[in-house]
């Protein structure tokens, strides 16, 4: 599934960024990325899922969200 990014800055990320692993967050990967945990659940909540559902996430070089729940 494909969401954008709320986050973005109007510039492309240069590599993809795993957000959730295992159903877990990648916290340090939030720090590195400028992403918000915030951000992540609120893209999740409009598609009806919780970290807890997604089993990998990334978000992308073009600032969308990627899941596989």
């Amino acid at each position: 599934m494909i969401i954008p990014s709320e986050a973005s800055t109007g510039q492309q990320c240069r590599t993809a960024t795993v957000v959730i692993e295992n159903g877990k967050i990648m916290e340090d990967n939030f720090a590195h990325n400028r992403l918000t945990v915030q951000w992540l659940e609120q893209v999740l909540q409009q598609r009806s899922k919780s970290v807890s559902d997604v089993f990998y996430a990334v978000r992308g070089t073009q600032n969308q969200l990627y899941f596989d729940s």
